[in-house]
C-alpha cells in the first residue's frame, strides 16, 4: 500500500475519534439535563441581609442589640448586637461580643453561643449570683443562730450575764464605770457561768470598750420592743419639752405615751437638734421623727 494512503488513513482515524469524543460529550450534557427537573433552577447565592431576625432574642436569649442611631422617622440606621453574659462577667472586656458586633449571620450568632469564653462567663455569673442569694439568705437569719455557729454555748451565757448587769446599771442610772466592780462581785459570788472560757481570754469583755458596745446594742433592742408597743396602740400621746444646754445648743426631748392592754405606758422616744426655738420648727422635727417609723399612726 502506498505511503500517502497510510498517511490519509491515519488521518481519518484520528478525525472520527475528536468526532467521537464530542458527540459524548454532548450526549452527557442532555443526559444531565433530563435528569433535573423541569422547574429547577440553578441555586444563587444567597446574601445575608442586614436584618436581625425576631426569633433569635428568644432562641438566644443572652442576645442584645444597642441602636446606636436613627434617621429623623425613628427608622434604626446602624446597630451593633452585644452578649449580656459576656458584658455583665466583664471576663473578656476586649471581646467582640462585649465591644458590639456588626455581624448579623446566623452562624455567627450561634456559634458564640457555644465558644468557651461564652461558657465561662456563663459559669461565673451563675456561680456569683448563687453566692450573692447566700449573703441574702445570711442577712435574712436570726442574729442569735449566727452567734451560735461562732460560739459555744458556754460563752454565750458568759456574754448574757455580763449584758444583763449593764441592763441593771442603766435601769438604776449607775455610770457604766461600775461595769467591772459589778462583774467581780458576780465572780466572788461565783455567779454560774460567769467565767469566760480560757481559748477567749484574748478577747476583752470586761473593758470599759465592750460595756459601751453592750449597751448600745441593749439600747437598740429595747427601741424595738417600745416600738412594737407603740404601733399596737389604739392611740399615742406626745409629750415634748424644749431647753438649751450649756453651749447654747437647743434640743427637745420627746416621749411617746400609748395604751396597751388596758394599761398607758410612757416612753422615750428621741433627742432632737433644733435649729432654733419656734413653735414651726419644733412641729416640723416630730413629724419628721414619726413619719420615719413605718404604719405609725398620728
Amino acid at each position: 500500500m502506498p505511503l500517502q494512503l497510510l498517511r490519509n488513513r491515519k488521518l481519518r482515524s484520528n478525525q472520527q475519534l475528536r468526532t467521537l469524543n464530542h458527540c459524548n460529550q454532548l450526549l452527557r450534557k442532555l443526559n444531565h439535563c433530563k435528569q433535573r427537573k423541569p422547574n429547577q433552577r440553578r441555586r444563587k447565592k444567597q446574601h445575608h441581609k442586614n436584618e436581625v431576625e425576631a426569633g433569635w432574642f428568644t432562641k438566644f436569649p443572652w442576645l442584645v442589640k444597642v441602636v446606636l442611631s436613627k434617621d429623623e422617622h425613628g427608622k434604626e440606621l446602624d446597630f451593633v448586637l452585644r452578649c449580656r453574659e459576656c458584658v455583665v462577667a466583664g471576663l473578656h472586656p476586649s471581646d467582640n461580643w462585649v465591644k458590639g458586633s456588626t455581624s448579623v449571620r446566623p452562624d455567627s450568632v450561634s456559634n458564640h453561643g457555644k465558644s468557651k469564653n461564652h461558657l465561662k462567663c456563663v459559669a461565673h455569673n451563675a456561680a456569683s449570683f448563687k453566692r450573692q442569694a447566700n449573703v441574702e439568705k445570711k442577712k435574712e437569719t436570726d442574729p442569735l443562730e449566727t452567734l451560735d455557729q461562732f460560739m459555744d454555748t458556754t460563752l454565750m451565757d458568759a456574754i448574757i450575764i455580763r449584758l444583763k448587769v449593764m441592763y441593771n446599771l442603766l435601769i438604776k442610772g449607775r455610770p457604766l464605770s461600775d461595769y467591772s466592780s459589778e462583774l467581780e462581785l458576780h465572780k466572788h459570788l461565783k455567779t454560774p457561768n460567769v467565767e469566760i472560757p480560757a481559748k477567749y481570754s484574748l478577747f476583752q469583755y470586761e473593758s470599759h470598750r465592750f460595756a459601751e458596745d453592750g449597751t448600745s446594742a441593749l439600747s437598740g433592742y429595747v427601741w424595738l420592743l417600745q416600738l412594737a408597743d407603740l404601733k399596737a396602740s389604739e392611740f399615742l400621746a406626745l409629750e415634748a419639752d424644749e431647753s438649751t444646754c450649756n453651749s447654747n445648743f437647743k434640743q427637745m426631748i420627746l416621749h411617746l405615751t400609748g395604751v396597751k392592754n388596758g394599761v398607758t405606758f410612757t416612753h422615750f422616744a428621741t433627742l432632737i437638734q433644733l435649729d432654733d426655738g419656734k413653735a414651726h420648727t419644733m412641729a416640723t422635727k416630730i413629724l419628721e421623727f414619726l413619719g420615719n417609723i413605718v404604719n405609725l399612726r398620728i
